[in-house]
């Protein structure tokens, strides 16, 4: 599963976490767009936190928000943040394991469009090296 907290700007300190979620979830009705909704909190955003689980390679839908989290890291020097819940950070950097698995699916389904899985990739790679926190106490 994929989880990213986005905290909006006005927020300055992690501690005010659960009012900027509290804050964002009231913005979104029933019947939202999130495909529309969750890509402008990114941008609106100062910090974003992302959770890397054994299954994160495997959604299609993190892996385009995690492109869209580092470009705003790029062009508007947010900052991202790393948790790496029950996964090693080298597994996510050499693509390995369960990450591999996810791959060869995605290169499978979009043979078409290796180029974008190339971009998961890479991007994939460049957020693993970012320095976080793991869940393992390591």
């Amino acid at each position: 599963m994929c989880a990213i907290l986005a905290l909006h700007r006005r927020w300055s300190k992690l501690s005010h976490c659960s009012q900027v979620i509290d804050e964002y979830e009231d913005r979104l009705e029933k019947g939202d767009d999130v495909s529309r909704a969750l890509p402008k909190a990114i941008e609106e955003s100062a910090i974003s936190i992302i959770i890397f689980s054994t299954n994160y390679a495997s959604s299609t839908w993190c892996l385009d928000e995690l492109l869209h989290i580092l470009k705003c890291k790029k062009e508007k020097g947010q900052i991202v943040l790393p948790i790496f819940h029950g996964v090693d950070p080298s597994d996510i950097r050499g693509q390995k394991r369960s990450f591999a698995d996810a791959f060869n699916e995605h290169e499978q389904r979009f043979g078409n469009r290796i180029d974008k899985v190339q971009e998961w990739r890479q991007v994939l790679k460049e957020a693993s090296g970012l320095c976080g926190w793991d869940s393992r106490g390591k």
